[in-house]
């Protein structure tokens, strides 16, 4: 007896759930890591360039915490300010907008 229609077998090379979490287990315990190279978010284009060019030795991880950070930065004074120019904000706010 065969396969009859379309049927497909596949497998991965990796393992399933089980076998990924005990490799990231046994990195933990044994002080396994991974050399990387942080770059800021503003390097991206520069980091692709090196990469077209063979010109990198270890992985390039992008810094999201330091650039969420100046997002926040620069975004929240913007929407503190925009928030008293809101005219809604008289009658909620009286004291703030008290003269």
């Amino acid at each position: 007896m065969g396969f009859t229609g379309r049927k497909i077998v596949s497998g991965s090379a990796t393992g399933g759930l089980k076998e990924t979490q005990e490799m990231l287990d046994f990195a933990a315990e044994h002080g396994v890591t991974a050399d990387i190279e942080l770059i800021p978010i503003d390097y991206l284009n520069t980091a692709m360039d090196r990469v077209l060019k063979s010109d990198v030795r270890y992985r390039f991880v992008i810094d999201v915490a330091r650039c969420f950070a100046l997002i926040h930065s620069i975004t929240a004074p913007i929407i503190i300010a925009s928030m008293f120019a809101l005219p809604a904000l008289d009658s909620t706010f009286p004291a703030l907008f008290a003269q």
